[in-house]
């Protein structure tokens, strides 16, 4: 028992320095530091390490009851998704961060009596900080798939085809939904960095296409969450025209959504197809057994943020103006 307490404690504390990090988020200002932002960052992934170890020795206690042990759990994957959706909004907020304030301009008065501003760039810092804030996105490959449920029925299921993961991953959120009975197993994946992520159990299912023509049945692991959002932010296709003949497995893949499923290397080189479609540079179409899947590199949609960077550097260019507006008018 004593070593339930220890746990415990130790949980408490994990807990409140997530709730501290989730109010240092909650009230960020327009000009935090960066450094201070990276340092909070890095306190999250040595939080998911402490949780991970709590995992794990959680284990080995076998002085606790069924309830005390669920529980506990219960509030360590609670703890999980908490620190999961920090790191994302620490991410964003660090993506959105204001560009550096403008320099104050040295402004003169020309003889025909208009203002001149002697840095001609202050409207090239506005645009080019504004530009800025849409960085490229390599695509991660996501489609449908249809999973059979407990009752026979073939749901359609969100899913990220990966060529580098050995393991078929399920979602806890679609277990349930499907209402297959869940083996439970005490296992974890790594990923980068080596971060350990829990695995809740496996399952079995059969997983198919739109047309049938590809069936099989394929154990899963499942697990609290995959992934954040896939992609992190929403894509700008405005510019790309696709071709109405091509069979999307994923006809949003362009948008921020959540993946319940992540099908293997082993899964997805069978399920690959020869024939390419290139529509630009920038973004091309792969076919499989699902469909086409999207590849390449696309800009991320324009948001309120980089209008907000616009606005915000207008206003001070107009003050600028008028302050020196009011101070030819007292010379005057």
């Amino acid at each position: 028992m004593d070593n339930l307490l220890k746990l415990n404690k130790a949980k408490t504390s994990l807990k409140g320095s997530i709730t501290r990090i989730q109010t240092f988020l909650d009230n960020l200002s327009e000009d935090v530091n960066k450094t201070l932002l990276d340092i909070k960052l890095k306190k999250i992934d040595q939080l998911q390490k402490k949780l991970e170890e709590l995992k794990e020795i959680s284990f080995g206690i076998e002085t606790a009851t069924p309830t005390e042990e669920a529980e506990f759990e219960d509030d360590l994957d609670n703890c999980e998704i908490r620190l999961e959706d920090l790191e994302l909004q620490s991410e964003t907020n660090e993506r959105g961060l204001s560009p550096p304030p403008i320099q104050p301009q040295t402004l003169t008065k020309q003889e025909d009596g208009e203002s001149e501003v002697i840095n001609p760039s202050t409207l090239n810092t506005v645009l080019n900080n504004a530009a800025a804030q849409r960085s490229k996105n390599v695509l991660i490959s996501t489609g449908s798939i249809f999973l059979r449920n407990n009752e026979g029925r073939e749901l359609k299921c969100s899913v990220i085809f990966d060529s580098a993961s050995n393991t078929n991953i399920i979602s806890r959120k679609m277990c349930d939904f499907l209402g297959i009975a869940i083996e439970k197993i005490n296992t974890s994946v790594s990923g980068l960095n080596s971060m350990k992520q829990n695995l809740k159990g496996k399952m079995n299912t059969l997983i198919s296409n739109t047309i049938g023509s590809f069936r099989e049945n394929i154990e899963f692991f499942g697990t609290e969450k995959i992934t954040g959002v896939t992609p992190s932010v929403t894509l700008d296709i405005s510019e790309i025209k696709i071709p109405q003949f091509l069979e999307l497995s994923d006809p949003y893949f362009y948008e921020a959504k959540e993946i319940h499923a992540l099908l293997n290397a082993d899964i997805f080189f069978r399920i690959i197809k020869d024939n390419v479609y290139r529509v630009n540079e920038v973004l091309l179409f792969r076919g499989t057994e699902f469909g086409w899947i999207a590849g390449g590199r696309l800009q991320e949609k324009s948001n309120l943020m980089t209008f907000r960077v616009i606005f915000l550097n207008i206003m001070i260019l107009l003050r600028i103006h008028q302050n020196y507006f009011v101070s030819v008018n007292h010379l005057t």
